[in-house]
């Protein structure tokens, strides 16, 4: 089984970082010294032992300076995201929307930085010692021809199973999640 590499793949914290070069090969692109830097890797921020706001703040005025790299959205665990409303002296919401088509809900509070409002979307998916600061558009879920498919190799749902008296289903999932733009993502480290 094969897996797409995530957030962290992409956009590797500081604590994977060497003096703030990634110094890998990623897919194919080097990510070394002589690399140009956050149009490879993105960006990383250690913000440990330190209040989470004004790392964030700080992260989002330089990544506004780049031409398409404005934040616009905030991922974070919600332990992590409510230090961070009690920092902001704010209350969480119920009713953010999220960027598909989908009625589907969020919590999560809005910020304003030196990049302008960001919306603080909490995940508990996202691990509680980091943050990912990015605009949303830049990041993309690809495929083939189309996501899900049969799983069996002749096209069918359902799996023949003639040693069992039970009938399976299966479907595939096959996509590939990147970035259009590594500059328009950082991610934070904090203590958690």
């Amino acid at each position: 089984m094969s897996t797409f590499p995530g957030i962290f793949g992409w956009v590797p914290p500081i604590t994977a970082r060497t003096n703030g070069v990634i110094g890998d090969t990623f897919l194919g692109v080097p990510r070394l010294i002589n690399s140009s830097g956050v149009a490879v890797g993105g960006w990383a921020i250690d913000g440990r032992n330190n209040p989470i706001a004004p790392f964030v703040n700080k992260q989002a005025g330089l990544m506004a300076n780049l031409k398409n790299s404005k934040p616009d959205t905030l991922v974070m665990n919600p332990t992590t995201g409510a230090k961070l409303a009690i920092e902001l002296d704010t209350k969480v919401r119920y009713d953010l929307r999220s960027e598909t088509f989908a009625e589907v809900f969020f919590s999560g509070f809005e910020m304003m930085t030196p990049a302008g409002r960001v919306e603080v979307l909490l995940e508990p998916a996202c691990p509680s010692d980091k943050w990912v600061l990015t605009k949303a558009k830049s990041w993309v879920y690809g495929y083939p021809d189309r996501p899900f498919r049969p799983t069996s190799l002749k096209g069918n749902i359902m799996i023949e199973s003639y040693d069992h008296n039970r009938s399976r289903f299966a479907v595939t999932c096959a996509g590939y999640f990147y970035t259009t733009n590594p500059a328009a993502t950082a991610v934070g480290t904090v203590t958690p």
